[in-house]
């Protein structure tokens, strides 16, 4: 349904600023020119490979007439963000065309570790001891994460000397991960907040050369693509909950996505709206915000590929009514084993998101401390983070379906708050009673993954700012990762350590189930003691059924500056590893 409007989209103007980048990519020149008067114009020279950099000096020098003067050497640092593993140098030269920033950056070639493509556990199958960091390879740092971490870095610093004219970005190099990687890395320390949203927009243009040629345009757009995803994301969890709520965030959402926006009209918004979440038993999304002023609602981005449009139709609707008739409720399983199974299948893959997405959280009736609710409107970062990959989608077109299902709600305290102690009929039917109200994200949670199991996915994704436990464990840098399927946890792992979104594995410990057990109900929402983040994991899983799924916990969220990411704030965990997920994503089993 269309949403009934009670105000104009404020927030859209700055939305389109970030979905803009640098729209204005042209051919580039081979030089700076010299500039007059009060433009400033300088050089951002990346060389991949270090041990190049003299003969490209050279070459630059006797192509351009440069007269070097170095002004000021930053000495080489260990990234922290690649595990220490990686040097990078950057220098700063004055020449008589205007200001050099050079970046130089590698891996140290270390054990059977040369390859950026190699597959984390064959690192670690195929070295010697000590030849690789440990940990399976999953925390080893990639040609990307370097790229991105170096050249964002260098960026900024190019951001802060106020050029006005032209800026030459000129890379040295033949990586494609190394190039992606510092396109993501310039757009990421592009986005600036206040900026943003006082819709400042920059004199400076930016040309483009890749070895002194022509940059690739594919290329080019490959990057801008996953650097917008990830701003939109940032932008979103860092807007202000007084400004970025159930409603206005469902209409921002809709102005985005609206039919017609993308190729072939591949995209396609739904909303649930508080009568209509009633109508579809889906009590646990409305006990949750039903305390709120700005009441809860549902939102569903449907992707289908270009391909399919034709060979769906007016079918479509069809199939879905026979995949509802078919539903039928599963027992939560354990066993990892068992295959999911349906009735009038579709013939074409599928693969669900669900985000939480809390505009914010005060804990309800169980209400948080003052420094725990401090940054609350964070709690909408899975939801936000889904937000800018379905954008990514929706730019890329891959051939293999995507739905993208968004719990919105606010966690208010008034007399309408849920209480500890309600039990509330889940949409599957289970019975929940409520031990904590600050447990909130895993309730809307499990009406939208029922939701989303009803068109029969072939894999669930889940993404949610959900336990304090999970920070405690594994600091704010790395997310939780639970799932059914080992396969898909290998895969989703590869992802993260080739992008540097970080994840670790976390154990679906069935033991810890019986902390879940209610006297008066099906189950209790949460659970006092140690694995927190495994019992919130635990709950979920109740209403799973035996599809294959992925859970990340996630923070969302910087609290200082580093390499690409200059002011604190949201971080788009784990848009990157998302996109490198899907990038890859296999239509009968993960990818090799």
């Amino acid at each position: 349904m269309k949403i009934q409007k009670t105000q104009q989209h404020s927030l859209w103007p700055e939305i389109q600023q970030i979905l803009e980048f640098w729209p204005d990519f042209s051919s580039p020149v081979s030089s700076i020119k010299k500039t007059k008067g009060n433009k400033k114009a300088g050089r951002l020279i990346v060389v991949a490979n270090p041990k190049d950099w003299d003969l490209v000096k050279t070459k630059l020098a006797s192509q351009v007439g440069f007269q070097w003067v170095q002004k000021d050497l930053l000495a080489e640092t260990h990234s922290p963000t690649s595990q220490g593993k990686s040097k990078k140098s950057m220098s700063f030269y004055l020449t008589e065309d205007g200001p050099v920033w050079v970046v130089r950056t590698y891996l140290h070639a270390f054990g059977k570790i040369k390859n950026s493509e190699a597959h984390p556990q064959e690192m670690a199958s195929n070295s010697q001891v000590g030849e690789v960091e440990g940990h399976l390879g999953y925390l080893s740092s990639s040609t990307y994460l370097e790229a991105r971490e170096s050249v964002g870095e260098a960026f900024g610093l190019v951001t802060a000397a106020a050029l006005n004219h032209l800026l030459h970005v000129d890379f040295y190099g033949e990586d494609l991960d190394f190039i992606l990687g510092s396109l993501v890395g310039m757009g990421m320390a592009h986005y600036q907040f206040n900026k943003v949203r006082r819709l400042e927009k920059s004199p400076l243009q930016i040309l483009w050369t890749l070895n002194g040629q022509t940059f690739p345009e594919e290329i080019y757009s490959q990057g801008k693509n996953i650097a917008i995803a990830v701003n939109l994301a940032r932008h979103l969890t860092n807007l202000p909950p007084n400004l970025l709520h159930p409603r206005s965030y469902a209409e921002l959402l809709e102005k985005i996505f609206s039919s017609g926006s993308f190729p072939q009209n591949s995209f396609k918004f739904s909303l649930w709206n508080e009568d209509q979440l009633i109508a579809e038993n889906c009590h646990l999304i409305l006990a949750v915000g039903q305390g709120a002023n700005h009441k809860p609602c549902l939102v569903h981005l449907s992707y289908r590929p270009s391909c399919l449009q034709n060979s769906l139709g007016v079918e479509e609707s069809k199939v879905k009514a026979r995949e509802q008739k078919n539903f039928k409720k599963a027992s939560p399983t354990p066993d990892n084993k068992l295959q999911y199974k349906t009735q009038d299948k579709p013939q074409y893959k599928k693969v669900a998101f669900v985000g939480k997405g809390i505009t914010f959280d005060s804990g309800g009736l169980d209400l948080k401390p003052s420094s725990g609710m401090r940054w609350m409107k964070k709690d909408m970062g899975g939801s936000a983070a889904l937000v800018g990959l379905a954008w990514w989608v929706a730019q890329t077109q891959p051939e293999f379906c995507c739905d993208f299902y968004l719990p919105l709600a606010e966690n208010a305290v008034s007399q309408n708050s849920f209480r500890p102690g309600d039990v509330y009929d889940s949409k599957v039917g289970l019975k929940v009673e409520i031990h904590n109200t600050d447990a909130e994200g895993r309730l809307v949670l499990a009406d939208a993954m029922t939701v989303a199991l009803q068109d029969k996915p072939d894999l669930l994704i889940d993404v949610a700012t959900l336990t304090g436990a999970i920070k405690a464990g594994l600091g704010s840098g790395i997310a939780g990762l639970f799932g059914n399927r080992d396969l898909w946890i290998a895969q989703m792992l590869e992802s993260s350590q080739k992008r540097g979104d970080w994840m670790w594995p976390m154990p679906l410990f069935q033991s810890y189930q019986t902390a879940l057990k209610s006297q008066f109900a099906d189950l209790v929402n949460a659970s006092e003691g140690f694995g927190g983040a495994i019992t919130a994991a635990l709950f979920l899983q109740q209403f799973v059924q035996n599809c294959p799924w992925l859970h990340l916990d996630i923070y969302a969220w910087k609290d200082g500056v580093e390499g690409p990411l200059l002011e604190s704030g949201a971080n788009g965990q784990p848009v990157q590893a998302l996109i490198h997920f899907l990038n890859h994503f296999n239509s009968c089993s993960p990818i090799k």
